[in-house]
């Protein structure tokens, strides 16, 4: 048996064995987990965890869709799969995913997905990885593009890229390892195109891709939010704490898990909260509600709208309806 043929036999029967797992760099690829809703018609982050998508120009949804039970064109372990569809389509329009930390690879990766669809005016969308360097570091470098040419059933392709060498470069800060599946830079028609896309895997080395590493659902939740968390139940409780004076409240509410970096914390209003004391309840009057911000927790430095009694213990809960967002995303 040649060398390549029994690394080949010895990685199934690895992968048999469950030896391979963790093997994926990419966080939801089976795209199980939609914090934020199920379509947005922005760019950026909006709907599928650690999924973004780019508009340049473009008008296009992307929503998060189910796949049917007993479905055939797709190994049966799949349920989730995004689209991404354009109405009017753009250089640049498609599909991005940020991996934390520009070294986790160096040299080949492998880069496979299953997709369907149509094709933007070109014929063909661009495949490639982007290594940024962060703020303050070099400049970033992209891979070679390939091309990637859809059609109306299910096929799972593979990509071999080989990043640059990281030899003498500055990495900065937010540095991360871009995935760019996008309409060719110089395609500016406006055709309409469609983009379905599950089982997203990036591994080390040349390939061949080995299959798609599922995970469980909540998995998946845990590693998404190292990235963003919400709170959007009504009476889910934030945190305990004082009344430091008659008219705020200082109290320490721990994140769900620990996140990347100390995010950015928004509110859907200002009386988003309510504080108990001594048998009733005050609403909030803060729409910037947070201070002392780490990756474990938060300090709630609220202003209320009615009196409390200075040094009572409070209990900070959701109001109905309101919500509280902590986003720490690349």
């Amino acid at each position: 048996m040649s060398s390549k043929a029994r690394g080949l036999a010895d990685l199934g029967n690895a992968f048999d064995d469950g030896a391979l797992s963790n093997r994926n760099l990419i966080i939801n690829g089976a795209m199980q987990v939609a914090q934020r809703g199920t379509s947005q018609t922005t760019t950026g982050y909006g709907s599928i965890d650690r999924m973004i998508l780019s508009l340049s120009g473009a008008t296009a949804t992307m929503t998060q869709e189910t796949l049917a039970l007993g479905q055939t064109d797709l190994p049966s372990q799949f349920r989730k799969f995004a689209r991404i569809a354009t109405t009017t389509g753009n250089n640049n329009c498609g599909l991005l995913h940020r991996i934390e930390d520009v070294d986790t690879a160096e040299g080949e990766v492998t880069l496979s997905f299953y997709a369907k669809g149509t094709n933007p005016a070109s014929g063909s969308f661009n495949v490639f990885l982007y290594q940024g360097f962060g703020s303050g570091g070099s400049a970033g470098v992209s891979t070679t593009a390939q091309s990637l040419t859809l059609t109306s059933s299910w096929q799972r392709f593979e990509f071999v890229f080989t990043l640059a060498s990281l030899s003498g470069k500055t990495i900065g800060t937010g540095s991360n390892l871009e995935i760019d599946i996008v309409q060719p830079d110089a395609d500016t028609g406006t055709s309409a195109w469609t983009l379905d896309i599950t089982g997203v895997q990036l591994e080390l080395g040349d390939g061949p891709a080995t299959p798609f590493e599922h995970r469980s659902y909540s998995d998946q939740l845990q590693a998404c939010k190292r990235y963003y968390q919400q709170k959007n139940d009504s009476g889910n409780a934030l945190a305990s704490g004082i009344w430091y004076s008659a008219s705020q409240v200082l109290a320490y509410g721990k994140f769900d898990t620990t996140m990347r970096a100390a995010p950015t914390i928004t509110v859907s209003s200002g009386d988003f909260a309510k504080c108990y004391t001594r048998g009733t309840s005050r609403d909030t009057l803060d729409s910037s509600p947070c201070d002392n911000i780490d990756v474990n927790e938060t300090r709630y430095n609220l202003t209320v709208g009615v009196s409390g009694t200075q040094g009572d213990g409070t209990h900070v809960q959701l109001n109905s309806s309101e919500a509280i967002y902590f986003d720490a995303e690349l």
